[in-house]
């Protein structure tokens, strides 16, 4: 009997003893923050840590102390210039200042440098009135994304238009029995398909492995090989006197495939071998949204034409001054726009090897319409169709 007392005892005191250890654990646990941040290119982003003031009470923690760095201190770094942040709050010493707040906060300040991703490491250290001390380590993901400076507002937001404007081309472009000669023998648009659909993601991506890009860049380069054939193809059509019936209804094709096409590409090969490691989530909604548009812009264009056939005339006698104009615009406030990316951002790898995205898409899309059979205009409006042109311009 007795030693089942002092057995019932020792229960006593070592289980709630165990639990309230895990309670303080649990609890200091939650002190970490989960959420992932993304700041803009030059600017200051205010990172706000919050405690519960009232949790605190109940762990009798007299000082708290907060070590915080970044990882990679050339994409980011804290308020003047420093490289880590070290703060101690006592709060016995400063009950006053804290009694009447339920909620207890503390703010860093981050400067982005470079465009990329990294870690904000921090660890709490807590210390209660009996001197115990309990550490717990955090980290929160921080991205560094495209500037938004006025300047690159204004470039950004006019790029939609241009690119609806071209699309309504495209649809007064298309010649409806042209259409239906091609659907009836689509052989052109099976070739530009497959160059355009299977050839570029597949080169992108092998550029992106063989020459070891970052995960964010090789992301991008990827995602350029994925995209639909440009709506300003049609210009680049116009300038080399290609088939502008077959362009514009390739690029309609191609637009509407890539419903299918371009979450296929993103959902595999993309997130297997980097949205996975970088965290990013691509809403394919939004991918459905923005292909719907141009469709739409598209159907509106023939029906402009089919009322207004004289119209068609119009817009091909255009052409050529209208891809001046947009390469000016492009290639001067665009230059002006991203003109810190020629000195942080592109080295000689990234110059020899991007081109070769398009140099290649040149190559395989002539030889698999010259195997094919195509004529010379056709092999031609195939090789330009076969590479995006609209990923230039941004």
């Amino acid at each position: 009997m007795f030693r089942f007392i002092v057995l019932l005892l020792l229960t006593t005191f070592i289980f709630p003893s165990n639990g309230q250890s895990r309670s303080i654990i649990n609890q200091e646990s939650s002190l970490c923050t989960k959420k992932s941040h993304t700041i803009p290119l030059f600017t200051t982003l205010i990172l706000r840590m919050t405690f519960n003031q009232t949790r605190l009470k109940q762990l009798n923690i007299q000082t708290m102390s907060i070590y915080a760095s970044i990882s990679d201190r050339k994409i980011a770094e804290f308020q003047n210039h420093r490289d880590t942040i070290e703060e101690v709050f006592h709060l016995m010493k400063n009950i006053e200042k804290y009694n009447n707040k339920s909620i207890m906060t503390y703010n860093l300040k981050i400067h982005a440098k470079y465009i990329d991703q990294t870690d904000i490491h921090y660890f709490i250290e807590t210390v209660n009135i009996k001197n115990h001390i309990h550490s717990t380590k955090c980290s929160v993901v921080l991205t560094i994304s495209e500037p938004q400076r006025l300047r690159d507002k204004i470039y950004k937001n006019f790029i939609p238009f241009a690119i609806m404007f071209i699309s309504l081309q495209m649809g007064i472009l298309l010649d409806i029995d042209v259409l239906k000669e091609l659907i009836y023998r689509p052989i052109q648009i099976s070739i530009g398909f497959v160059c355009q659909q299977i050839f570029m993601p597949l080169i992108a991506f092998s550029i992106s492995k063989i020459f070891r890009y970052q995960l964010l860049y090789g992301l991008g380069l990827f995602i350029v090989g994925c995209c639909p054939g440009g709506s300003t193809s049609n210009q680049w059509t116009a300038l080399f006197d290609g088939d502008l019936s077959l362009s514009a209804t390739m690029s309609f094709v191609s637009t509407v495939a890539s419903f299918f096409m371009l979450p296929l590409w993103l959902y595999t090969l993309g997130q297997y071998f980097y949205l996975r490691q970088l965290k990013i989530h691509i809403s394919f909604l939004s991918l459905i949204q923005s292909l719907l548009i141009i469709i739409g812009i598209m159907g509106l264009g023939m029906i402009i034409n089919y009322f207004v056939p004289k119209l068609k005339s119009i817009i091909e006698r255009i052409f050529k001054p209208m891809l001046i104009l947009f390469l000016c615009y492009f290639f001067t406030f665009g230059v002006f726009v991203n003109f810190y990316l020629f000195f942080d951002y592109i080295n000689l790898r990234t110059v020899l090897t991007a081109p070769l995205l398009s140099w290649l898409g040149f190559l395989l899309g002539s030889l698999f319409a010259w195997i094919c059979k195509q004529d010379w205009k056709q092999l031609k409006q195939i090789c330009i169709l076969t590479n995006n042109y609209d990923y230039l311009y941004y």
